[in-house]
């Protein structure tokens, strides 16, 4: 058999011990927009300084703030851009042979730029 008794049910009065009211620190800086290029979050943090205690109003508010951001160092966009072509192989055969050369897609569209054009392989 187990026998249990509440403890710290009792209100605290003001002639216990003094009331401490909680208190937050200043919010800090906001941190660097998410997003390297358009819409992204920003947030700022703020931490108990002073925990309540003996009955104390307890801290109200957020300790975080999330907004939305603008990177205004965004790059709107570009076309894809080719390699160079490569060098010709050597011939596949005496007769009858071929030859072939390839690129590579050296910068993909980024946003709304238009798609490489064109084979990546001749022959």
């Amino acid at each position: 058999l187990e026998e249990r008794e509440a403890c710290g049910a009792h209100p605290c009065h003001a002639g216990d011990q003094p009331r401490v009211d909680c208190k937050w620190t200043s919010w800090g800086e906001w941190a660097e927009c998410s997003a390297s290029c358009g819409v992204g979050l920003t947030v700022r943090l703020r931490q108990v300084a002073v925990n309540s205690s003996h009955g104390g109003k307890p801290c109200n508010g957020v300790s975080k703030e999330v907004h939305n951001c603008t990177n205004a160092h965004c790059d709107e966009g570009g076309d894809c851009e080719w390699s160079t072509w490569e060098m010709w192989s050597v011939c596949s055969d005496k007769c009858n042979g071929h030859q072939e050369r390839s690129r590579i897609i050296a910068a993909p569209a980024r946003r709304s730029g238009a798609l490489c054009q064109g084979p990546a392989r001749e022959m």
